[in-house]
């Protein structure tokens, strides 16, 4: 991996604070009725024997009790898990073979989408970013398509905690100000990163596009 990498989050966006880049999830560690979940790949590759992931792990709780539940893969094919969760804080390779990880892998419920792991950097999903380490915040870029002028949203950086959620910066972007990238001051981050955003002047759904840089140095 380079010593740069982009966390970039796109989709609807309404007045209510939400996950920028997962439908209508307002955290990735998102909040379920307890159900067992579905993990599958866009790869065959990723499968018990393969050459990418082959167990991924999974780590929440239901109930209030902690649930760690490791998933054998079995490529395009779909793969419930044993146990139920109503909270997901986590999935990650837990065992892989030559190539790490060769597809994209899904976990949902009920046939809805809750993170998406993707395989360019092996642990960015679909708007949020697991740093194994520290690196920094350098830049965010900002752009939108609203068809009233001067709409202002709410754009915030977003991290997990033990117990709560915390917000690491927030900009107030201005649609007037489209492709007009600003400059952070290097704000360290870690763990799992996410984007949320809000419409603070109307209901939309306006489509918003938010590319965060992050450097392994200040």
């Amino acid at each position: 991996m380079s010593d740069s990498i982009k966390l970039t989050a796109n989709g609807p966006v309404t007045n209510v604070a939400k996950l920028l880049g997962q439908s209508g999830l307002t955290t990735p560690n998102v909040a379920i009725a307890s159900s067992r979940l579905t993990v599958v790949s866009d790869d065959t590759a990723d499968t018990s024997t393969g050459t990418g992931a082959r167990i991924m792990k999974i780590t929440g709780s239901n109930g209030g009790v902690r649930v760690v539940e490791e998933v054998t893969m079995n490529g395009t094919g779909t793969v419930t898990t044993t146990a139920s969760f109503d909270l997901v804080r986590s999935m990650k390779v837990f065992s892989s073979g030559a190539n790490g990880i060769e597809g994209n892998i899904t976990l949902a419920v009920g046939g809805a989408t809750i993170m998406i792991f993707k395989k360019d950097h092996g642990r960015v999903y679909d708007g949020v970013i697991s740093l194994e380490r520290v690196h920094y915040a350098t830049q965010i870029d900002i752009t939108g398509d609203s068809t009233t002028a001067n709409t202002v949203y709410e754009v915030s950086i977003m991290s997990q905690g033990e117990k709560f959620n915390t917000v690491i910066e927030t900009i107030y972007w201005n649609t007037a100000l489209s492709g007009v990238g600003y400059k952070l001051s290097s704000l360290p981050v870690q763990g799992l990163i996410w984007i949320r955003c809000k419409n603070l002047d109307h209901s939309g759904a306006d489509n918003v596009s938010v590319t965060l840089a992050l450097s392994k140095h200040c």
